[in-house]
Order: structure tokens, then C-alpha cells, then sequence
């Protein structure tokens, strides 16, 4: 439904890293763009803390937009470079990095909105999240369907969606299957040195 809210779901940007997830989100927003001749753009961020594999990430999710006719866009950002100039762990400054540079490519694509592929999966870990760093009530309510851009910056920010919030991974990971669609599966997802990592397979068991 979030594709569909008022003029700004008129131009959307998918943020797609080439996992299953984003995949899924990828092959939905093309089916909504030929059903309603919407423009739908995708947009990938190269965090370059895997060497070759997210050169091979980008490169994958480049070739299935050309497959399907999508206008794509990849920026590269220096991840551990800015962690380290600021001070900060290297999740919260690929976080960060991560939504400034969907805002650019939502402005170069004249996109008023931008859509993620958060899960309900994901929307659990935020709140255990929430819960073990301590939060008031508004950590315990989690992300939201839609609303405000989370960071500030040159430009005009755009609206963040995330349409498949209350879909559960399982049902993804059936999608993908029934409608045969390829994806890539990033490595680091498994390495202990995150907490949400860390918390993931114990939320999940």
C-alpha cells in the first residue's frame, strides 16, 4: 500500500543491496511500475568493507536493473575512513553514510520517496535493540511504515517507506523461491563482531 500513497509514490527509489530482502522489494516495485507506469529507480551503496564481494554485489544488482529495464545508481562511501575520523563504530557510520547517499541518489533520480526493505524480522531486532541500549517509548515502537528521513543533509530529503515492515522473512524467502529470483547473500550478516548480528540467530530460533 505504501507504493501507492498520493503523488510522491509516483517516483520511487528501491534501496537494493542485492540480498533477498531488497530482491524481493526489487521484483515487487517492477511489477507495480508495469501495472501503473510509476518510474522506479534503483538505488545501491557500495559500503566497500568486502572488497571484491560488494564490487560483485553492485555489479549483480546493476545487471538484473539492466535486465529489467530500471534505471540504476551506485555511489561508494568510505565507510571506515569516516568511522574512524569520527569516532564511531563502523554499523552506525555505514547506517549513516548508507541514508545519505540513498537522499543524493533519490535527488538525482527526482525521486520524492525512497523504499527499504525492512522485515518484520527486522522491526523485532530493533526493538530487543532498543531494549538492551535503553530507550524510552518511542525505541520500543520500533521503525515506522513510512515517515521523515532518519539524517539531515544538503538538499532536500526524501520520504522513506518500508512496505514489506509487517512481512515476516519466511514469506520473503517464499516469494523469492515461487517467482525464481536470484540474490546475493552477504557474509558479514553472520560475523559476531555486531550485536545485531549476534542477537539475530537467537531471535530467529
Amino acid at each position: 500500500k505504501n507504493f501507492r500513497e498520493g503523488p510522491a509514490g509516483r517516483r520511487i527509489l528501491i534501496a537494493c543491496s542485492g540480498g533477498p530482502d531488497s530482491m524481493a522489494l526489487l521484483d515487487v516495485a517492477d511489477r507495480w511500475r508495469k501495472m501503473t507506469g510509476a518510474f522506479v529507480a534503483v538505488g545501491h551503496v557500495d559500503h566497500g568493507l568486502r572488497g571484491r564481494a560488494s564490487q560483485a554485489d553492485a555489479t549483480f544488482v546493476q545487471n538484473e536493473c539492466a535486465r529489467r529495464g530500471i534505471p540504476f545508481g551506485v555511489l561508494g562511501v568510505p565507510v571506515r575512513a569516516w568511522a574512524r575520523r569520527r569516532r564511531r563504530g563502523l554499523e552506525d557510520a555505514a547506517r549513516e553514510l548508507r541514508y545519505r547517499s540513498l537522499a543524493q541518489l533519490a535527488r538525482q533520480f527526482r525521486c520524492a520517496s525512497v523504499a527499504t526493505a525492512h522485515t518484520l524480522d527486522d522491526q523485532v531486532e530493533t526493538v530487543f535493540l532498543n531494549l538492551i541500549r535503553g530507550t524510552g517509548p518511542a525505541g520500543l515502537a520500533g521503525m515506522a511504515e513510512a515517515g521523515p528521513w532518519p539524517f539531515s543533509g544538503p538538499g532536500r530529503t526524501p520520504r522513506l517507506i518500508r512496505p514489506f515492515l509487517n512481512v515476516p522473512k519466511k514469506e520473503i524467502l517464499r516469494y523469492l523461491r515461487a517467482r525464481k529470483i536470484p540474490f546475493r547473500v552477504d557474509a558479514s550478516n553472520a560475523l559476531p563482531l555486531f550485536l545485531r548480528n549476534r542477537l539475530r540467530p537467537v531471535l530467529r530460533s
